[in-house]
């Protein structure tokens, strides 16, 4: 676990889990990032469309019971829902996408688990022109030469201990 001193960013690394079934097209096997970064402009999922389970671990030296502790997510594309130590702290869909976890950290190794759902669209886009492709809606949308919508955990997550 990387140490997070008060304020500090949770750089990563970041294990990355998508939904691979046939509707949804994720990678099979999970991701690791070193750093997190818009996953739209990653080839391999620029265009995935679904939930995205980002995992890393922590600690917090230094931190006392009582003293209140916030999880900055950055920024989010779209919503996010945040567990720590396998407990459910609760979602965000607008910034500034922070979450206290006082109630949730302990002293020690810490785990952290943020799931995203991000846009349809992406999916959308990556599917246009193709001859089977699989999605459609019945909106008529001009999606030539779209470029995919912002994706992912983009960061900076920081811990910030008061």
């Amino acid at each position: 676990a990387r140490a997070a001193a008060r304020g500090t960013e949770l750089a990563g690394p970041w294990r990355l889990t998508f939904e691979s079934d046939a509707l949804h097209r994720g990678p099979a096997e999970p991701l690791t990032l070193p750093r997190l970064k818009d996953l739209s402009t990653m080839e391999n999922v620029k265009h995935y469309s679904g939930k995205i389970v980002y995992r890393t671990s922590f600690a917090c030296p230094g931190w006392r019971a009582g003293e209140r502790v916030a999880l900055s997510l950055g920024d989010v594309a779209v919503t996010a829902k945040v567990r720590v130590n396998g407990r459910a702290v609760g979602g965000v869909c607008f910034a500034p996408y922070r979450l206290d976890v006082s109630e949730f950290v302990r002293e020690g190794e810490n785990e952290l688990e943020v799931e995203v759902c991000n846009l349809w669209l992406n999916r959308l886009v990556g599917d246009e022109g193709k001859a089977d492709r699989p999605t459609w809606t019945s909106l008529k949308m001009a999606l030539k030469g779209v470029k995919p919508a912002r994706s992912g955990l983009i960061g900076p997550v920081r811990l910030i201990c008061r």
